[in-house]
């Protein structure tokens, strides 16, 4: 069972009600009413929007992918009629991809139609990662039983399934610049602490990694350029650890003011001198809110994006092409 802390926003998702997405804050004001699908407009996109780099969000309970201007946060595109969408993730193209129930949508930068869809059986894939080094499709996927890693060859075809007897409810995945995948899921033993693995690059099982401080919540990991970061939703922080063999030693900590049980989270493809991102994206589920920290220092939010629409899950940004070659000369 997910943790809850406060005041929290509850998410079953058709297939399984185990799957519980639960965000914490105080008292509210001026939240807009819930977005039903028969209220939401069609799916748009503004004229512009190819030639900019984009912010995307997933809103669970509205069913939509909104889309916005980075880092302005101005609203340039709605994506509608996808069900429901919970992580999504993007490649070294600006390609992004949505998780959902059952499956796996491929949109191009700023498009509105699916060009691919992945077949993901009777899950539902909660967080997604595309590998920099092979272009292969990580998924972290949850459902009634037998959840498991998914990787998906050049993010095509049949995946291949990877699973460790320790873990249940897969809920987070990352690549890092290497190629290896760090993975967050519950444990199936001592009430199910959360427990970070590795499947590293060309070889076929889930190591478990122990860390020196074991974060609160349903949360994500990342690479962040130099660390492996890990969110904490139950303390409202990013964790960064350096990984050596089985261990993960905890280096940094970043503290996400406003950012209220932040779970799933990305870093813009922009980097500092040192190689290490200089930007953090994130969603606040109890206010609906989408925000953007600097980073690692955190502390207050740069940019907050409030609008209609109800339960972020995810939020990743998508570089527009002018800006890819020089971002992959980056670390």
């Amino acid at each position: 069972m997910i943790r809850m802390i406060g005041l929290c926003r509850v998410l079953v998702p058709p297939i399984t009600a185990s799957l519980l997405l639960a965000a914490c804050g105080g008292a509210q004001q001026n939240v807009p009413p819930v977005v039903t699908k028969t209220q939401m407009e069609r799916t748009w996109m503004h004229g512009g929007a190819q030639s900019a780099d984009l912010l995307y969000v997933s809103y669970y309970e509205s069913e939509v992918i909104g889309v916005f201007d980075y880092p302005s946060g101005k609203m340039s595109g709605a994506i509608t009629d996808v069900g429901f969408i919970v992580g999504l993730c993007t490649d070294a193209e600006g390609d992004i991809f949505v998780g959902r129930q059952g499956s796996i949508l491929e949109y191009r930068h700023g498009g509105t139609m699916p060009v691919a869809t992945l077949n993901d059986g009777k899950f539902t894939a909660w967080a997604c990662s595309v590998d920099p080094t092979t272009g292969n499709l990580a998924v972290a996927n949850t459902g009634r039983h037998n959840d498991n890693i998914a990787v998906y060859a050049h993010a095509a075809g049949k995946p291949t399934i990877y699973r460790n007897s320790s873990f249940k409810e897969y809920f987070g995945c990352g690549y890092d610049a290497s190629g290896n995948l760090y993975v967050l899921a519950f444990g199936k033993s001592s009430g199910g602490p959360n427990l970070l693995g590795e499947l590293p690059k060309g070889k076929g099982g889930i190591k478990i990694i122990t860390l020196s401080h074991t974060p609160e919540g349903q949360g994500g990991v990342q690479w962040d350029g130099k660390y492996l970061a890990v969110s904490s939703p139950g303390e409202n922080a990013i964790f960064q650890f350096q990984i050596r063999g089985k261990t993960g030693r905890q280096v940094g900590e970043t503290v996400l003011s406003g950012g209220n049980g932040v779970e799933q989270f990305s870093f813009p493809n922009i980097y500092g001198e040192s190689g290490q991102a200089t930007k953090l994206v994130g969603n606040n589920t109890a206010s609906d809110e989408t925000l953007e920290w600097p980073y690692p220092s955190g502390g207050s939010p740069d940019l907050t994006i409030h609008t209609k629409y109800t339960v972020p899950v995810s939020a990743v940004v998508s570089v527009a092409s002018s800006r890819r070659e020089i971002n992959s000369l980056k670390p």
